[in-house]
């Protein structure tokens, strides 16, 4: 017999007698006041449990009426990703109806042909940033209102008769301790601003499409003056293209020029449009170009100004040929006020720095008889400078002191825009001429293939020299060059 029953002892009509603690509980037998103290007890626990179910009852069907009557398109899962709650605003934008999906695992067939985890799935697993990415992309982002919340952008083809574009946010719910006990998840159905996107991005294609045709430079600026396009002509005349100077300002405004450009653009912002102004902007190479300018500020909305368009004409060239006439003109003009060769020379040199915007210009001329080379022609802005140019006169031999080598040699053109930067250095020409030279640009004076002379523009004001001061200096070294051929000239 087990040792359990041997320890008990049995009533003589066969039950087993209880022991111990046993036979001590039935000795407190609870009397009948008491018993009727534990009922109510129990019914009033019963009541509070029952009011609390019914609360709870009342508050999910109270959640479900707002739900339902959002216009918002909505629905919940649990934490085993059941659907809870399809508000009909959902019902209506998917097609699906809320009592043939709650209840179940279908949330996916909302929007995929293929069962997948969506946004609420992943929310409710917590999922990492790496398994957001590999399913959304770039086109999800965390939410900046609500911890553990995200949102996305997408179209779905799946959705509606023909798809729909659909801006969605999934959040957690979460219990009193903060654990995840499901999602919520809304959807807002994006197709207009999508369309109206869609038909901007058109209009600013065909927008780009003429610009890009525009035979002047063009360039949009934001309000702070940053650069949102500009047009290949800007890039063929200024050298910048859009990939370097996109979000930047361009750093093509002169110095001198940096207030007037600033009071411009004062009145621009005050009047709205500049219909012509002409100024002087600098290349990407360093090159100074005259330019006419046409700026008006735009607006997106009616009243919201949005940037600047400017529109700039490239005029260098037209200005060099009507310096070049008018230079020619008062030349011609002055030709009988000046019947002395020097004299001459001495105003055409004077021309020369004031269309040139040099310090100075000399004339070199070559005396073949006596073997020197002389100013005859002077002009400076220091007069004293310009008298002891006068009557200086140096040995031929000495000519690659005073002119740059290669253009006595070749008869060509010489720029140099610093004179720091060169080999060869000219210290006679400064020590005689008694002036510090920090640029020069030289041109030949040429009698059929003989090199007669130099005209040369020296210490440019403003800017380098460029080819366009080249041309102009050519031009009236080539009417010098035709006077010095004229008899009376010639004995002289």
């Amino acid at each position: 017999m087990p040792r359990e029953i041997r320890r008990r002892r049995l009533f003589h009509w066969g039950q087993v007698m209880p022991t111990g603690l046993e036979s001590s509980m039935m000795a407190k037998k609870p009397s009948y006041e008491e018993l009727k103290k534990r009922v109510k007890a129990l019914e009033k626990e019963a009541a509070k449990s029952k009011a609390a179910e019914e609360a709870l009852m009342a508050r999910e069907k109270r959640l479900s009426e707002i739900m339902d009557g959002s216009s918002i398109p909505t629905f919940v899962i649990d934490r085993d990703h059941v659907i809870t709650h399809y508000n009909r605003a959902m019902e209506n934008l998917t097609g699906i109806s809320a009592t043939d999906i709650i209840g179940t695992r279908n949330q996916w067939m909302t929007f995929y042909a293929k069962e997948r985890p969506i946004l609420a799935d992943l929310v409710v697993d917590e999922a990492s940033e790496e398994e957001l990415a590999r399913l959304y992309g770039i086109k999800y982002r965390k939410s900046e209102v609500i911890e553990g919340a995200y949102e996305a952008e997408n179209f779905f083809p799946d959705l509606g008769e023909s798809g729909r574009w659909v801006f969605f946010t999934a959040a957690p719910l979460r219990d009193a301790e903060g654990r995840v006990t499901g999602a919520i998840e809304t959807l807002q159905d994006i197709g207009q601003r999508k369309q109206a996107e869609e038909a901007h991005l058109k209009a600013e294609r065909l927008y780009r499409t003429l610009l890009d045709f525009a035979p002047y430079p063009i360039v949009v600026f934001t309000l702070d003056g940053r650069v949102s396009y500009l047009n290949p002509a800007f890039t063929e005349i200024f050298g910048w293209t859009f990939k370097e100077l996109e979000g930047k300002r361009i750093p093509y405004v002169p110095q001198e020029l940096q207030q007037e450009t600033t009071e411009n653009i004062r009145k621009l912002f005050e009047e709205k449009i500049i219909l012509r102004h002409e100024t002087k902007r600098l290349s990407k190479d360093g090159r100074t170009l005259d330019v006419v300018m046409r700026a008006v500020v735009f607006s997106e909305d009616e009243d919201e100004p949005a940037g600047e368009l400017v529109i700039l004409r490239d005029v260098t060239e037209q200005n060099r040929i009507a310096r070049s006439n008018e230079a020619m003109l008062r030349i011609s003009m002055a030709l009988p006020e000046y019947p002395e060769l020097e004299e001459l020379l001495d105003y055409i040199s004077s021309e020369v720095i004031r269309l040139l915007g040099t310090e100075g210009s000399v004339v070199v001329l070559v005396d073949e008889q006596k073997q020197e080379i002389f100013f005859p022609g002077v002009a400076y802005d220091d007069t004293i400078t310009q008298r002891r140019v006068k009557g200086v006169r140096l040995p031929i031999e000495q000519m690659d002191q005073v002119v740059a080598g290669k253009g006595a040699r070749l008869g060509e053109p010489v720029i140099v825009n610093d004179t720091s930067t060169v080999d060869r250095a000219y210290p006679i020409r400064d020590e005689k001429l008694g002036y510090e030279t920090r640029s020069f640009l030289q041109v030949p004076l040429k009698s059929g293939d003989r090199i007669i002379g130099f005209l040369t523009a020296i210490n440019k004001k403003e800017g380098i020299f460029q080819q366009s001061d080249v041309e102009l200096l050519n031009t009236i070294a080539e009417l010098l060059c035709c006077l010095l051929k004229t008899p009376g000239f010639l004995r002289s």
